[in-house]
């Protein structure tokens, strides 16, 4: 028994990393102008504009479909006038673009979408795993984290000897 928790361990351990590396690939490859991995794109959900569907700290997963595929009820991701990301509701195709509308909001989006500035459409939504990333990202967090696999190093390595 005493011989089988380590090798739960190390296979649960195994696997975190392995996810953890999956996400920090995906945001790797994320930027708008990007292709992404393998056709996917990481986004963390800034504003609760699409409440109920994502909210603020949610990580949506978007694909590069085609854009002439769109139609209204999807959710698509796309660059605004701005230049700042936003992902929201297809309300209506027009012969300018498509037309998109937050779920929350009442009124419809200023910005046009069309090949030149979509980004993708909304596959996959994973709860709050947004927050965990922008806390990981904190430099306090990641000196704790360097310190702790620090010791751990050390610890494997004069217990070797």
């Amino acid at each position: 028994m005493k011989k089988k928790i380590p090798l739960i361990l190390n296979s649960l351990a195994t696997v975190f990393v392995a996810v953890v590396l999956l996400f920090a690939f995906l945001n790797f490859s994320s930027a708008p102008e990007k292709k992404g991995l393998f056709g996917y794109k990481g986004f963390i959900v800034l504003s609760d504009s699409m409440a109920p569907e994502f909210v603020a700290g949610d990580y949506i997963i978007d694909k590069t479909v085609p854009f002439e595929t769109l139609k209204v009820g999807d959710v698509v991701s796309y660059l605004d006038d701005q230049n700042v990301l936003v992902t929201h509701r297809v309300h209506e195709v027009s012969e300018e673009g498509l037309l998109l509308k937050g779920d929350r909001n009442d009124f419809i989006d200023t910005t046009v979408v069309n090949e030149g500035n979509y980004v993708g459409k909304q596959q996959y939504k994973v709860h709050k795993l947004g927050l965990i990333m922008l806390k990981l990202g904190q430099p306090i967090v990641l000196v704790g984290i360097s310190f702790v696999l620090g010791i751990y190093l050390l610890y494997h390595f004069f217990k070797k000897r």
